[in-house]
């Protein structure tokens, strides 16, 4: 699929470019160089603009984002930079 087949579908969708890369699972950068020819599609890519005529499939894409989002909202990320502390008992 071309950039510019990539471009008319989105658009033909209504779906900004920032949803279409959370859809895709990809940074809003890495998919405006998609757009751009800068670097190539991917296959899923490929398939799931296939997929996004079907009817009644965008809506489902774009619940699957809102309950990742609201999970994410609820269910912070680990902080994985600081070390665990371990109390002396736990260190013999």
């Amino acid at each position: 699929m071309t950039p510019d087949q990539i471009t008319a579908i989105r658009r033909e969708l209504g779906v900004t470019k920032g949803l279409a890369a959370r859809l895709f699972g990809i940074d809003r950068r890495r998919y405006d160089r998609i757009e751009k020819g800068q670097i190539e599609p991917f296959n899923t890519l490929d398939r799931l603009l296939a997929v996004a005529h079907v009817p009644g499939v965008l809506p489902i894409l774009e619940a699957m984002v809102a309950e990742e989002d609201a999970y994410a909202a609820t269910h912070p990320a680990e902080d994985k930079s600081a070390p665990e502390e371990v109390s002396p008992a736990e260190e013999c």
